[in-house]
C-alpha cells in the first residue's frame, strides 16, 4: 500500500481511493494501514 500510494515503483503516486479499491478496503482503513506502516518505518530507522 506505502509502495502504490507514493508511488515508488512507478513514480505515479496514488489516491486513497485508488489504493484502497485495489487492495478491496475503504479509504478510512488504507489511511490506517499506511499511517501504521510508516510508524514502523520510522521507528526501525
Amino acid at each position: 500500500m506505502v509502495e502504490m500510494r507514493f508511488g515508488i515503483a512507478t513514480g505515479v503516486p496514488a489516491t486513497l481511493r485508488e489504493v484502497g479499491k485495489a487492495f478491496g478496503v475503504s479509504t478510512t482503513r488504507a489511511d490506517k494501514v499506511i499511517n501504521r506502516a510508516l510508524l514502523r518505518l520510522r521507528a526501525a530507522a
